[in-house]
């Protein structure tokens, strides 16, 4: 069975980006007839707040965009730090002193590759990936760990994301290979920009599902718009 997610931080309001993300897993998983998971990545305990997660809810609740499930990233840190003593055991990682674990990594080929969904076949040259950090100095899991530990957990099949990803999405799947992971495919899609042709950031003061709400629109005239 096919089994999509979308797994935002609540960090900040709902950025039209990830919401964009939020639908492509969706439709996805949906017209599969799959089962699609609302992951809520709030690790980040400094950042995370509740009316940020709460402003998720209610967009997924205008929007109609009914997941299977709902689960949260800090109910896992204990199974993310067992697979960084996995990695230490397998002396696939490394802590270094005073610093992060690190994940070791293999060059003994020239290049990196995957085949992505929607961009085919991507090559990272090997020397640009360097050994990177899989936990903080305290074992707090970081993103690249955490993020691919929940996906293996909830037996996700398909990961569409944006194409800034693409780097880490290589780093995630050397670790899914030394784990013995099931493998996960790939879709990387395009960002969303601003007028000016550059990456739409919260600058823009006009990034947010909210706003855009308030403002009178549609949501199905947001729903159509957001997709094409």
């Amino acid at each position: 069975m096919i089994k999509t997610r979308f797994a935002p931080s609540p960090t900040g309001n709902f950025h039209m980006g990830g919401f964009r993300t939020a639908i492509y897993n969706y439709l996805y998983a949906k017209k599969n007839r799959g089962k699609f998971i609302l992951r809520i990545e709030d690790t980040d305990l400094e950042r995370s707040k509740k009316k940020f997660e709460d402003e998720i809810l209610k967009v997924f609740k205008i929007f109609d965009l009914k997941y299977d499930e709902i689960n949260y990233q800090s109910r896992n840190i204990q199974k993310h730090q067992e697979f960084v003593e996995i990695l230490l055991d397998k002396n696939l990682a490394f802590k270094e002193k005073d610093g992060p674990y690190r994940f070791k990594v293999n060059r003994k080929n020239d290049h990196f590759e995957y085949k992505d969904l929607i961009l085919g076949n991507i090559k990272i040259p090997s020397e640009n990936i360097e050994d990177f950090s899989i936990a903080r100095s305290d074992k707090s899991p970081t993103f690249i760990l955490s993020n691919l530990v929940d996906d293996h957990l909830d037996q996700i099949t398909h990961v569409i994301r944006g194409n800034d990803h693409s780097i880490n999405t290589i780093k995630q799947k050397l670790i899914a290979d030394s784990l013995s992971f099931n493998q996960i495919k790939y879709a990387h899609i395009p960002l969303i920009h601003n007028l000016n042709g550059k990456k739409l950031s919260k600058r823009d003061n006009i990034t947010n599902v909210d706003f855009y709400l308030n403002e009178g629109f549609l949501k199905e005239s947001i729903f159509n718009f957001i997709i094409k």
